[in-house]
């Protein structure tokens, strides 16, 4: 079924239209006039609305292409994504590092690790709109879990994407900017003291 609104000046030659277009494919047309706009939405939107996304929780690691270089890597690699589709479900490895690009070093903030990654491997853990939140902390904690132990030593000296990385990752620093992290903090305190910047972060580190 499909639903068409025109706006009340619409000619009637366009209505008409419509309806011999929905005739000529074995379909058929309904023409009404609604007072409002909001009469249009509860009679035809508000019946067929459903609930749509997943609460989800993500963990990630950037995977290095000297990981696919040698026999041994790749069986590494072979059993983690193994142990990972077992323990999380099937990974998401979207192709999207840099590796390519004739980078400088330098001249961008984030970490290092991802000009030698091939990969951008990502799992996570997803819950219902009902779950307990035993069920919810049991999700956090398998993905938090399975990051920090397995895919970190699957390249420990590499790094993760902020955006779709473990929100408790336990060395966000070095994990999200590597290298670059104590010249991005002397820069911010810069700014800070500079404009006069105040606030408050919660449990955050050196703010």
């Amino acid at each position: 079924m499909s639903i068409l609104a025109f706006p009340s000046r619409t000619p009637r030659s366009q209505w008409r239209n419509s309806r011999l277009f929905a005739q000529a494919n074995n379909g058929s047309a309904t023409i009404e006039t609604l007072p409002s706009w909001f009469s249009f939405f509860t009679r035809f939107i508000v019946e067929v609305e459903a609930p749509v996304g997943t609460s989800v929780v993500l963990g990630s690691r950037l995977i290095p292409k000297a990981l696919f270089e040698s026999a041994a890597g790749r069986a590494r690699l072979v059993a983690h994504l193994v142990k990972q589709t077992g323990e999380l479900g099937f990974p998401y490895i979207p192709v999207g590092t840099p590796i390519a690009f004739n980078y400088i070093p330098g001249t961008t903030s984030v970490t290092p690790a991802w000009r030698t990654a091939l990969w951008h491997l990502t799992g996570g853990s997803t819950w219902s709109y009902n779950s307990t939140l035993a069920e919810i902390r049991a999700a956090l904690n398998a993905t938090h879990s399975f990051v920090n132990e397995e895919l970190a030593a699957l390249a420990p000296d590499s790094g993760s994407y902020m955006n779709e990385g473990d929100v408790y990752e336990s060395n966000h620093e070095y994990t999200y900017w590597g290298p670059n992290y104590e010249r991005l903090l002397a820069i911010k305190k810069e700014i800070v003291l500079t404009l006069r910047i105040f606030w408050i972060a919660g449990d955050a580190v050196r703010w």
